[in-house]
């Protein structure tokens, strides 16, 4: 399954490769929606 998301701050791409299995949050901005909030490689 793929959605697409804004980022909260884009810096926070930067852990993360094409394709790599992920763990994220999300928070809600009251202009943007639903935001990616903090990403890191899944364990």
């Amino acid at each position: 399954m793929t959605m697409d998301f804004k980022v909260a701050d884009k810096k926070l791409l930067s852990s993360v490769k094409t394709g790599q299995a992920v763990s994220f949050g999300l928070s809600k901005d009251p202009q943007a929606g639903y935001v990616i909030s903090h990403i890191e490689a899944a364990k």
